[in-house]
């Protein structure tokens, strides 16, 4: 009688520690699902991605989102993803405690650019002013910059979609000492001979460089040149000032930073596409008109210089080519040290 008793308080207990047990385990979570396995936006939009956890009565559903690239997207807590910068990114959600996760592929591209948008520090554009954003430019040109600059194309592939104009300027010599330099020397030929860049000289004909967009090249190709020791008594001031500019205005990853326009460039900026050499622009100056117009409305933008702008395309040892914003037209004689009124109008591609 006495062992009967016993064991069914055996049994009694071991019931009441199992379900103890069954109260006190933990459920973890086996599975994880998103809304949406791949999308595409464009640069600016945003759009919200839904976990579901499973099993429903795991322990902890507490989700951790996070993105392989936040130079292309961002993701919050909440699962909002904002598209930054064109690319394709993977936007994870994780269980807290690991191992379980899903994934939704991102791709973003940049939207169509319209002449005249203005373009805002988060790589966005519009061709309105958003009072919540910073305009850091105006897009004066649309196109594949990298067509004709080989530089630009093996550096910044992804600048296809046009050219934006600095809201600033800063009048500046060329190069003053270039006497120092050498009287028959071309910054042009020390490129060329020294780096992987092309030539900076150039002549008139409809084939020379004076008629390609190439100011990245040759930015570049001058930055070389500048870096050198050997150079340091006769660097190219003008392009001091873009490096200058582009440490003190920053531009959005997926572009190429500003840089020293070429003539070709200053055109397009003052006259617009135009068929045949450059050379032969005169009193044509309907992208200046419009342009200006758009700068008007963006508060501590510099007017345009009433003289002209400095092209980073060389002519001769003494002189480069300049653009008379009066008149759209190209013109190479000056010195190179003239620093009276010319100025310097950074661009950048994007």
């Amino acid at each position: 009688m006495k062992l009967k008793l016993f064991l069914m308080l055996m049994v009694t207990s071991l019931i009441g520690l199992t379900g103890c047990s069954d109260e006190n385990e933990t459920i973890s979570v086996s599975e994880i699902t998103v809304n949406e396995t791949s999308m595409e936006l464009k640069v600016g939009e945003t759009a919200t991605l839904t976990a579901t956890v499973l099993p429903e009565n795991a322990t902890d559903k507490t989700i951790v989102w996070s993105s392989s690239d936040d130079a292309v997207v961002t993701v919050d807590e909440t699962g909002t993803v904002t598209a930054v910068g064109p690319g394709t990114a993977t936007v994870s959600v994780m269980a807290k405690n690991g191992g379980v996760k899903a994934t939704c592929e991102v791709i973003v591209t940049l939207k169509d650019p319209v002449l005249g948008d203005y373009y805002f520090s988060d790589g966005t554009y519009a061709s309105e002013i958003d009072a919540n954003k910073e305009v850091i430019g105006i897009v004066f040109w649309v196109g594949d910059p990298t067509a004709s600059d080989p530089a630009l194309k093996r550096e910044h592939p992804e600048c296809t979609h046009g050219l934006v104009v600095a809201l600033n300027e800063v009048v500046t010599p060329w190069q003053y000492n270039w006497e120092q330099y050498g009287k028959d020397k071309l910054v042009g030929d020390w490129i060329k001979s020294n780096t992987e860049y092309e030539s900076i000289a150039t002549k008139t004909k409809p084939e020379d460089n004076m008629n390609k967009i190439i100011g990245y090249n040759n930015t570049k190709g001058i930055e070389c040149f500048n870096a050198d020791p050997s150079n340091s008594e006769w660097k190219v001031e003008a392009v001091e000032e873009v490096v200058k500019y582009r440490e003190s205005h920053p531009t959005p990853a997926h572009t190429s930073g500003w840089y020293f326009p070429s003539l070709k460039e200053l055109s397009l900026l003052c006259t617009g596409e135009w068929e045949g050499t450059i050379w032969d622009i005169a009193n044509e100056t309907d992208m200046r008109d419009f342009i200006a117009e758009k700068l008007a409305n963006v508060p501590n933008a510099d007017p345009f210089n009433n003289v002209g702008y400095w092209s980073s395309s060389e002519y001769a040892p003494s002189s480069a080519y300049y653009l008379s914003i009066t008149d759209g037209a190209g013109y190479n004689d000056l010195r190179k040290s003239y620093k009276s009124n010319l100025a310097l109008r950074c661009i950048f591609a994007f």
